[in-house]
């Protein structure tokens, strides 16, 4: 993402009123400002120590904004939340930004990502001191925190239950009653419509998706194998590893199963225990634009804003990329970030009754409601799962998309997006006519 040819700050608003920035200054990086040399001494001191990141005993001269008070302890200012949770802080830039951190001690950037992130950082170790300085430090980069991100059901549990005995529903389910699938598919079945799924990654090898799935990509462990797998790891700390393992697979099920002439592009984001981050989500979005997909689903978000993923979810729009998000599971009357994006279809879920379901999110600016309780999908081992949540409504919604697309595909992201939610609940035949 180029750099800002102005001095602008770009604010937005969280469900709790907090400001969240990015802070872009000047039109490229140069070298750091004045002053900057002993800092970046010491950084790299303590980094080849393994000590925490000093602070300067005086940030260094130069055209440093005030960031806003949330800046000065990200992790303690916001509510406890696990989504308003960072694990340090990315960066964006061109080149030279990369290689003034590089000479300020602070690594490579990851390989095959356009984002260097700085950290993880225990709590405590950010305040202002530091970020003037790194600021100062790298005119014309954008910093912000790199927040967390989850599936919607990963903070909640019983939402997947696994059995076998579950794959006979899969075709027939109810929900595809609901949403008129079966007459839809004598219109169009999302034939060779890519659809992007942004999650945990897919197991490509489940009979259900034989010859479905597209080679993808890892941004989590940054590699080409986008396979669901479990890793035995409690990355988040709650004492339970994998909680999220299989819920892209079966996010990948649903949208194959109404819109079973699309492909699959698998662009893992999140790991086995649903944890990601605006980089890893960021450098997805971006992935799946490069590839040519036509629809990206994003089952998953948080409560904080990333203006990095927003500035990436609007470079794919303006490509004519469909976005659909999942709205979130809190029972809250707006949506979760990404689905509060401008432009970004905001799914939310339905029971059976058709009403909406207590736990889901409210649709937001630009949403639709879909079936989101007790859906069935594949899920790895060749087994299946149902699975409840808002995360499993985006896939449908996602299908609609794809079904849209190829009836027609002259439509770009944002004139698909209006007419996916003219009406409230998700109805394929009136959708297609």
């Amino acid at each position: 993402m180029p750099a800002s040819k102005h001095l602008r700050r770009s604010r937005r608003r969280t469900a709790f009123g907090v400001a969240a920035a990015c802070v872009l200054v000047g039109t490229a990086a140069v070298a750091p400002a004045e002053g900057g040399d002993a800092a970046a001494r010491a950084l790299r001191k303590a980094r080849r120590g393994g000590g925490v990141l000093p602070l300067p005993t005086d940030p260094p001269p130069g055209n440093v904004p005030d960031l806003p008070p949330w800046w000065l302890d990200p992790f303690g200012e916001a509510p406890r939340d696990d989504s308003l949770d960072a694990g340090g802080f990315v960066v964006c830039g061109d080149g030279a930004t990369y290689e003034n951190l590089a000479d300020l001690g602070l690594g490579d950037p990851y390989v095959g990502s356009d984002y260097f992130v700085i950290g993880p950082m225990a709590e405590g170790d950010v305040d202002q001191a530091f970020l003037d300085w790194l600021v100062a430090a790298l005119p014309g980069a954008c910093i912000e925190p790199d927040w967390r991100m989850r599936p919607p059901e990963g903070l909640q549990s019983n939402r997947i239950i696994v059995g076998s005995e579950l794959g006979a529903a899969y075709p027939v389910q109810p929900a595809l009653q609901q949403i008129g699938a079966p007459i839809a598919h004598r219109i169009a079945t999302g034939r060779d419509v890519v659809v992007a799924v942004l999650d945990t990654g897919v197991d490509a090898t489940h009979a259900s998706l034989a010859g479905v799935v597209l080679p993808g990509a890892d941004f989590v462990d940054m590699d080409l194998d986008a396979a669901d797998a479990a890793d035995g790891i409690d990355s988040d700390d709650d004492g339970e590893a994998d909680e999220s393992f299989g819920h892209g697979t079966i996010v990948a099920g649903l949208v194959h199963v109404a819109a079973p002439g699309a492909r699959i592009l698998p662009v893992r984001v999140l790991d086995s225990d649903g944890l990601g981050s605006a980089r890893s989500v960021a450098d997805g979005v971006r992935y799946a634009r490069e590839q040519g997909a036509d629809v990206i689903n994003l089952s998953l978000g948080m409560r904080a804003h990333s203006v990095l993923v927003e500035e990436e979810i609007r470079l794919a729009l303006e490509q004519g990329i469909v976005v659909v998000a999942a709205s979130g599971n809190e029972g809250r009357r707006g949506a979760d970030f990404p689905a509060s994006v401008e432009g970004v279809v905001a799914a939310t879920a339905v029971g059976r009754n058709g009403r909406r379901a207590r736990f889901a999110n409210g649709r937001g600016k630009l949403g639709v409601v879909a079936p989101g309780r007790d859906l069935v999908g594949p899920y790895p081992g060749a087994t299946w799962a149902r699975a409840t949540g808002t995360s499993f409504s985006a896939a449908l919604v996602s299908a609609a998309a794809a079904l849209l697309r190829e009836r027609r595909p002259e439509l770009g992201g944002f004139e698909a997006a209006e007419i996916l939610t003219q009406s409230p609940r998700l109805r394929l035949p009136r959708l297609l006519r």
